[in-house]
């Protein structure tokens, strides 16, 4: 999706019409800084490095697809800190799991 600008536009109708094409079309990853990771497969108590695709470190993420019995978090391992360059997940549950998840700044 193009993003829309409204600073170029004259007139209120062509302001409203632009916002309202626009506003309706807008994903939740459009109203924030973030990524969706491409999908990880992990086994029970292993982790996985991902390239921070952020400006920034980011802070917190939401899964937003999974398959299988596992409790994904932040790595707890030493060395496995988040950073501006990568990010680790990992899988504290008792099964392998598949997800996708939105990173946030």
């Amino acid at each position: 999706m193009s993003k829309f600008r409204i600073e170029t536009l004259k007139g209120l109708p062509r302001i409203v019409k632009e916002l309202a094409v626009g506003l309706r079309n807008l994903t939740f990853g459009d109203n924030f800084d973030s990524f969706e990771t491409s999908e990880l497969e992990l086994a029970s108590g292993s982790s996985v490095k991902v390239r921070n695709q952020l400006t920034t470190t980011p802070t917190r993420f939401i899964i937003v697809w999974s398959k299988g019995d596992a409790s994904i978090g932040a790595s707890d391992v030493v060395g496995e800190d988040w950073s501006s360059d990568f990010i680790y997940f990992k899988n504290y549950g008792s099964a392998t799991t598949t997800f996708r998840a939105i990173v946030l700044r």
